[in-house]
C-alpha cells in the first residue's frame, strides 16, 4: 500500500530535458512564423515580437526589485538608456565583426548599466518607499538630460543614428530565457530567500544577520544588468535612439507592466508585458487613447484583483506534470460545482428565483450580447463607417473597445448576482457593483459623444442604463428583506451568540 500511495516525482535531470526540449521548440516555431515564410507577417509585427521580448526582459528585472524585493525604483528607463547608447556606441564604433561585436555589445551594455546601478543603488537603498522612488526617478532624469547634453557622443536630442540592427527573434528570446533563468535560479537560492526576507520585513531579516544593505544591492545590480542588457537589444530594434525615449513615461510603462501582471510573479510580468506591448498593434488608430486603455486595465485589475493577474503565483511545467501524474486535478470535483449553478439557472423549479435572480441572468445575456455584437463590429467596421455617423477616425473602433470592456464588467456583475442571489450579506457589495457600473456606462458614452453625435448617445444610453438600476433595485430588495429578517427576530441572533 506504501508503494501505490507514494507521492510520484520527476527528476531533475528530466526536468531539466522538458524544458529546454520545449523552450527549443518555442524558439524554432517563433522563427519560422516571424522569418521563415511561412507566415504572411509585416515588419511593423516582427517588430512588436522582438518588442515583447525586450519589454519582457524589462519586467522580470524591474520584478526583481519591486516583486520580490519589495522596492519601488522610478529610474528603470535609466539604466535602458545607459544600455542602449552603451551598445549602440559600440557597434557604431566597429571595433570588431559583427558577430563578435554583437556578443561584446550584449554583455558590455549589462556590465556599465550594472556599475551605474551599484553607484546608484550604495547610496540610495538606503532610502525607503517614496524616498527612494524620488531619487531614482532623478536618476533616470539626469541620465536622459546628461544623454541630450553630450551630443559629441550620444547625437543629442537629434538621436544617434546608424545602429546595426543586430536584434532578431532568436537573439531577443534567448535573452529572454536566460534572464528568466538566471532570476530564477538567484531566488530558488539562499539569496534569494535572504532577498524575499527583506520584502516581508527587513528589521526582522537584520536581526537575523541577513546583510540588508549587500542584497538590496545585488538585487539593484542584476535588475540593472538585464535593463541594460535589453536596452542593448532596443537600439538594435529600431537602428537609431533618441533621449525621448527612455524618459520618466518609460520607467512608468515597465512598472505598470510589472504591477499589472502581480508583483512577485515571472509569469505574470512576462504573460504582462506581452499583452501590453502588444495592444498598440491591435489599436491602430486609437494610439492617442492608449493611457486611457491602460488606466482602465488597472482600475479593473485592482478592483477586481488587487494582486495583479496571478498575484505571486509562478508557473511551472514540472510541478503541473507531477499533478497531472498523481491525478491532483480533481476534475469531478471541479465538474460538478460547475454543473452546481447551472442547473440552478436552466431547472425552472430550482430554489431560489427572485427579482435579483432575473436581472442578474438579464444583465449578464444582456451584456455578452453587447460583447459579441462589439467583437462583430470590430471586424467589420469598414462597411459600418459607411452608416454609423463619426466626426474623426477611430471613434467607433473605441467605442468598441469600450463596449467589451463594459459588457465584460456587466457579465461579471450579472453572473455574481445569480451566484449571491441567497446570500443576502452580499447585498451591499452587489449594489456598490451596479453604481460602478452606471458610472462606467456614464463615463463610456461621455468619450464617445464628440465622436459618434449626440443622438446615438440620447438612443443608447438610456437603454444601457436600463439593466444596472434593475440590478441596483434587486440588490437593494435583498439587502431590505435582510434588514427586516433581522428586526423581526431578534431573539434568534442573540440565542446563536449565547450558544
Amino acid at each position: 500500500m506504501t508503494n501505490l500511495n507514494r507521492h510520484k516525482t520527476i527528476p531533475t535531470p528530466i526536468r531539466y530535458l522538458i524544458n529546454t526540449g520545449l523552450l527549443i521548440a518555442l524558439i524554432v516555431v517563433g522563427h519560422i512564423i516571424t522569418e521563415g515564410g511561412l507566415f504572411q507577417i509585416g515588419r511593423a509585427q516582427q517588430r512588436i515580437i522582438v518588442e515583447i521580448g525586450i519589454f519582457i526582459i524589462l519586467a522580470v528585472s524591474l520584478n526583481l526589485v519591486t516583486g520580490y524585493l519589495g522596492q519601488l525604483p522610478l529610474g528603470h528607463a535609466g539604466f535602458m538608456a545607459v544600455g542602449a547608447y552603451t551598445a549602440g556606441i559600440f557597434w557604431t564604433s566597429g571595433f570588431m565583426p559583427d558577430g563578435a561585436s554583437m556578443v561584446v555589445g550584449l554583455i558590455l551594455a549589462g556590465i556599465v548599466a550594472a556599475i551605474f546601478g551599484i553607484i546608484i543603488g550604495i547610496p540610495a537603498l538606503r532610502l525607503r518607499g517614496d524616498y527612494l522612488a524620488i531619487i531614482t526617478l532623478g536618476f533616470g532624469e539626469i541620465i536622459r538630460i546628461l544623454i541630450t547634453n553630450l551630443s559629441g557622443i550620444t547625437g543629442g536630442a537629434q538621436g544617434l543614428q546608424g545602429i546595426p540592427r543586430h536584434s532578431n527573434f532568436i537573439l531577443v528570446y534567448i535573452c529572454v530565457i536566460i534572464a528568466c533563468t538566471l532570476i530564477h535560479m538567484l531566488m530558488k537560492s539562499r539569496h534569494g530567500r535572504a532577498i524575499l526576507s527583506i520584502r516581508e520585513n527587513e528589521i526582522a531579516a537584520e536581526s537575523c544577520g541577513i546583510k540588508t544593505t549587500y542584497y538590496k544591492v545585488m538585487a539593484f545590480t542584476v535588475s540593472a544588468f538585464l535593463a541594460g542588457v535589453a536596452g542593448a537589444l532596443f537600439a538594435g530594434n529600431l537602428g537609431i535612439l533618441e533621449p525621448a525615449s527612455f524618459g520618466f513615461m518609460q520607467s512608468i510603462d515597465i512598472l505598470m507592466i510589472v504591477v499589472l501582471g502581480g508583483m512577485g510573479s515571472m509569469a505574470g510580468a512576462v504573460i504582462s508585458a506581452a499583452i501590453l506591448t502588444s495592444l498598440p498593434l491591435f489599436m491602430q488608430g486609437l494610439n492617442q487613447y492608449r493611457l486611457v486603455i491602460f488606466a482602465l486595465m488597472l482600475i479593473v485589475v485592482m478592483i477586481f484583483k488587487p494582486s495583479g493577474l496571478l498575484g505571486t503565483y509562478d508557473f511551472s511545467l514540472s510541478r503541473s506534470l507531477e499533478r497531472l501524474i498523481n491525478r491532483d486535478y480533481k476534475v469531478k470535483n471541479f465538474v460538478r460545482k460547475l454543473a452546481i449553478p447551472l442547473k440552478r439557472l436552466v431547472i425552472p423549479n430550482a430554489p431560489g428565483r427572485n427579482f435579483l435572480k432575473f436581472t442578474g441572468i438579464l444583465y449578464a445575456v444582456v451584456s455578452l450580447s453587447i460583447i459579441a455584437g462589439s467583437i462583430i463590429g470590430m471586424f467589420n467596421i469598414g462597411p459600418l463607417l459607411g452608416v454609423l455617423p463619426s466626426r474623426y477616425p477611430g471613434a467607433w473602433q473605441f467605442f468598441f473597445i469600450l463596449n467589451i470592456i463594459t459588457g465584460a464588467y456587466g457579465l461579471i456583475v450579472g453572473t455574481l448576482g445569480m451566484l449571491f442571489r441567497k446570500d443576502v450579506g452580499k447585498a451591499k457589495l452587489l449594489r456598490v457593483l451596479a453604481i460602478l457600473s452606471i458610472w462606467l456606462l456614464a463615463f463610456k458614452y461621455l468619450v464617445i459623444l464628440d465622436g459618434a453625435g449626440l443622438l446615438v448617445v440620447l438612443i443608447a444610453l438610456p437603454i444601457e442604463l436600463v439593466l444596472p438600476i434593475l440590478f441596483k433595485t434587486g440588490a437593494e430588495k435583498n439587502q431590505s428583506a435582510h434588514i427586516t429578517s433581522i428586526s423581526e427576530a431578534p431573539g434568534k441572533d442573540g440565542g446563536n451568540h449565547g450558544e
